[in-house]
């Protein structure tokens, strides 16, 4: 969602304020499109972020070796500040964009993912 949208948390319900009261926190968020080439490949986009957290392999490196050379893999993670053995989950939104538009812009056809 980050990806695509601002969000802020724009209120805080007490549990008090539902009946029964409800188990977890309850907020009201707000969402604020950002503009992004993304959105006309937003799909993609979000494929290609969730197979690179499918993949339960070591490390995002080894999840996504079949479309990335080692090479390619070794100056994406010196140009966008990544350690080479990152976890999906320690990626920000803009590592995330840089990764797929490199993805999409010099990925051979073949080596791309095929959902």
């Amino acid at each position: 969602m980050k990806s695509f949208y601002q969000v802020e948390i724009v209120h805080k319900f007490n549990k008090s304020d539902f009946s029964p009261k409800p188990n977890v926190e309850v907020l009201l968020l707000r969402g604020i499109k950002i503009p992004t080439k993304l959105l006309d490949n937003q799909l993609d986009y979000l494929n290609f972020v969730k197979f690179g957290f499918s993949q339960q392999k070591s490390s995002l490196g080894n999840n996504l070796k079949n479309i990335f050379t080692y090479n390619q893999w070794k100056r994406l993670s010196q140009t966008y500040k990544f350690d080479i053995k990152v976890d999906p989950s320690d990626l920000n939104i803009s590592q995330w964009k840089a990764l797929y538009t490199f993805y999409k812009n010099n990925v051979i056809i073949e080596k791309q993912i095929k959902y």
